[in-house]
């Protein structure tokens, strides 16, 4: 799900130490879309996941979608128990 992948680029964000901001810069989209699409205000991409990867440490956008199951995956495991 959406808010799945923002929780994924938001844990993988404090992995690697960067700030929206930083992603943003380095990712060379606008800091306004990168809040919009974290915030559920705008869908996900694949072309948005793909510019947004390198700077989080994955190959492409893919790898978000993986990281954002297994968040999804962790969060229903604490749900549950």
């Amino acid at each position: 799900t959406a808010d799945a992948v923002a929780m994924a680029i938001r844990v993988r964000l404090l992995r690697v130490g960067k700030t929206q901001t930083e992603l943003a810069d380095e990712s060379h989209v606008s800091p306004v879309a990168l809040s919009r699409w974290l915030n559920g205000q705008s869908v996900w991409t694949l072309e948005a996941l793909d510019k947004l990867a390198p700077p989080l440490g994955f190959q492409s956008g893919i790898d978000i979608a993986t990281a954002a199951k297994e968040e999804q995956r962790i969060q229903q495991q604490i749900h549950v128990n």
